[in-house]
């Protein structure tokens, strides 16, 4: 004869109950860390393209090859800095990686300008640009540090 349910099956029940529901809240919290990295990643990137554009920029602007070279800092050891003042653009240098703030995130950008070419190229009429980001993530046993690099060549075009 059935009398309900005895507290056996109410603890089991209950138990099932917990795990489910504790599987859901992880389940939810690591997608809201992905979703958060990946929009840090997203900015990090966005930071890499603007100083890549800004460089075509004062390249484009400096009416000549050589007005441009001659315009970059002697040494991008151990980074340069863009700077935006009166309504201009320059590049800085030498001086350490520029802090960035972005939603409670600091990115750090780094420049780097070398007179490197593409293999079997002359090196006078290219500049090789390399910016990397670099930010810290909290995880669950501290922070780990993110960073992404790109890449591209500034060449000399019809001077």
């Amino acid at each position: 004869m059935d009398r309900g349910f005895g507290l056996l099956e109410v603890v089991i029940s209950v138990a099932i109950i917990i795990l489910v529901v504790t599987g859901l809240i992880m389940v939810n919290l690591t997608s809201l860390k992905i979703i958060s990295l990946s929009g840090q990643k997203i900015q990090a990137y966005q930071l890499a393209n603007q100083a890549h554009e800004v460089l075509r920029y004062l390249k484009d602007n400096a009416n000549s090859w050589d007005n441009f070279v001659n315009s970059l800092p002697s040494s991008c050891d151990p980074s340069c800095q863009l700077k935006y003042e009166g309504n201009k653009w320059h590049i800085t240098g030498p001086s350490e990686p520029e802090t960035i703030e972005i939603e409670g995130t600091k990115f750090e950008r780094e420049i780097k300008i070398d007179a490197t070419s593409p293999p079997g190229t002359d090196t006078s009429n290219y500049r090789k640009v390399t910016v990397t980001i670099s930010w810290e993530v909290t995880a669950r046993l501290g922070t780990q540090e993110k960073q992404i690099e790109t890449m591209s060549y500034l060449t000399k075009v019809g001077d």
